[in-house]
């Protein structure tokens, strides 16, 4: 049975198409290998210049392989080879120290920028909460044990008197206020982790993980007040407030958005 004459001269074509130009594809699709493996420098200069050659031929036998419906394995083929090529050739390539750089001057302030409303809920519901959290305590002492944690309180209680209380910030020493200190880092980046996670349960959960550590933070704060340390607890969370504190403001805001 002999086949269509059509059928030879589409093979014909197919292998003359193939026999002038396969040349330039391996070529080019070598070039692509090595300075994916390796960098730019790895070319020389001829090479180097030859890539936007080689890719506009391989675009070129791309939109005649196409027109014509030579061969589906082939067209594949230069497809996968010219999207390689224009990712090289075009594609945005930056070291990783300009990539540091434009997330901490750029797209990370960008991001808190476009998460202000949610910022501001969140530093809402913890003034919030720190104010529920000092009424409860000044109004019943008994609050206090419900809202703070004995691992947090470090003996501090609505009882204690002012010299044990001052002598926390001031007369503790510097291991004491270290270790408290790491405690309280530790402390802190659980609930803005909590407050960032949970925030897939309709932001219910990063809502209540706020208000309660405001609660905490009013708690603290009216023992303290109520004694007449307001002022140097408010100096000492200070440190605190400034990194942290708005750490879990940002996490929560996350986690709502």
């Amino acid at each position: 049975m002999m086949l269509p004459a059509g059928t030879d001269t589409l093979r014909q074509s197919l292998a003359s198409f193939r026999q002038e130009r396969e040349a330039d594809w391996k070529a080019f699709e070598a070039l692509l290998a090595r300075v994916e493996k390796r960098a730019p420098r790895a070319l020389s200069e001829e090479e180097l210049l030859s890539l936007p050659l080689l890719y506009r031929s391989a675009l070129s036998s791309l939109s005649v392989a196409r027109a014509t419906s030579l061969d589906s394995a082939l067209i594949a083929y230069l497809e996968a080879l010219c999207l390689r090529g224009y990712f090289y050739l075009y594609g945005a390539r930056r070291s990783l120290r300009t990539r540091i750089g434009d997330f901490f001057l750029h797209d990370w302030p960008a991001a808190i920028r476009d998460l202000w409303r949610e910022v501001w809920a969140s530093v809402a519901l913890t003034v919030i909460g720190a104010i529920a959290g000092y009424w409860l305590v000044a109004s019943d002492k008994r609050w206090y044990d419900a809202i703070i944690a004995p691992s947090l309180a470090g003996g501090r209680n609505p009882d204690s008197s002012a010299e044990m209380l001052r002598s926390v910030l001031y007369g503790g020493g510097d291991h004491f206020l270290s270790g408290f200190a790491a405690y309280l880092f530790t402390h802190n980046t659980q609930v803005s982790i909590l407050a960032f996670a949970l925030g897939f349960a309709f932001a219910v959960p990063s809502v209540l993980i706020i208000l309660m550590n405001g609660c905490m933070l009013g708690a603290i704060f009216q023992i303290y007040a109520a004694k007449g340390l307001g002022f140097e607890l408010g100096g000492w969370l200070s440190i605190h407030g400034t990194t942290e504190l708005f750490a879990i403001a940002i996490a929560g805001a996350a986690g709502m958005r």
